[in-house]
């Protein structure tokens, strides 16, 4: 793996919160905080590895409906690719009905299109630096449990020959995204071809991964948060029911 590069670097911010968003935010989790009120958090990384290696928390890998984010493939704090075995269950299924809607909604039956999920588990460590930076950010987050997973909604993948991942983001999103990306390339020593990894952006996409949400919200079996609504950088927050 490249050399870890600041948060401040790798973790840009595309729209910043409002104090209406923050407390929206705060009605918006009392399903999910009701759920885990009791539940351990991981504190620190060692907590992280230890769930792991005792199969309490596995591995969220590229499936036919979700991919995580490139970031997922370095060092950086806070990106870990693993949920719990329950977090994990609903995410594949979450994908798997979102191609379905997304082909009743739309008549969009494309195999090669792919969700992207922004983040997973975090430490609680790691959590407390994003509140203390300022971002959109819980203290108390489910996030910190396993339990919770973002999907990017201003912005999606699809495959290409040989496997190849084409980013397809919000028209708005696009030149801040490829300053990203060359970052990440640079973390990872390669080069990055902002041309080769992009394509046009079809918001039917991301509006059936909304649609997908709001079913299984009303249905009790998640609960949502709507980040950034309107902006180049709208998140989807998912909070899984435990006893889903």
């Amino acid at each position: 793996m490249g050399k870890s590069t600041s948060n401040k670097q790798l973790l840009p911010s595309l729209a910043s919160p409002s104090k209406t968003e923050y407390a929206e935010m705060e009605i918006a989790l009392q399903r999910e905080r009701e759920w885990y009120k009791d539940s351990p958090r991981y504190l620190v990384k060692k907590d992280i590895k230890r769930a792991i290696r005792n199969n309490e928390l596995v591995q969220l890998s590229e499936s036919e409906d979700l991919k995580p984010i490139a970031r997922f493939n370095t060092s950086i704090e806070g990106f870990t690719p693993y949920l719990t075995p329950n977090a994990l269950r609903v995410a594949k299924a979450f994908g798997n009905l979102w191609r379905f809607m997304m082909k009743e909604q739309f008549g969009i039956n494309h195999p090669a299109l792919k969700l992207a999920v922004t983040s997973m588990v975090r430490t609680q460590k790691y959590q407390d630096k994003l509140v203390g930076s300022g971002r959109f950010a819980s203290p108390d987050s489910i996030h910190c449990t396993g339990n919770a997973f973002d999907i990017d909604v201003s912005g999606y993948y699809s495959l290409v020959d040989n496997d190849t991942a084409i980013s397809h983001v919000d028209p708005r999103r696009k030149a801040a995204g490829q300053r990203i990306g060359g970052l990440i390339a640079q973390s990872l020593g390669e080069t990055f071809n902002a041309e080769s990894h992009s394509g046009a952006y079809d918001k039917r996409v991301t509006e059936s991964a909304l649609w997908t949400a709001e079913v299984l919200f009303e249905e009790y079996e998640i609960n949502r948060v709507h980040e950034f609504k309107d902006s180049p950088n709208a998140c989807l927050h998912i909070a899984v029911n435990p006893d889903y």
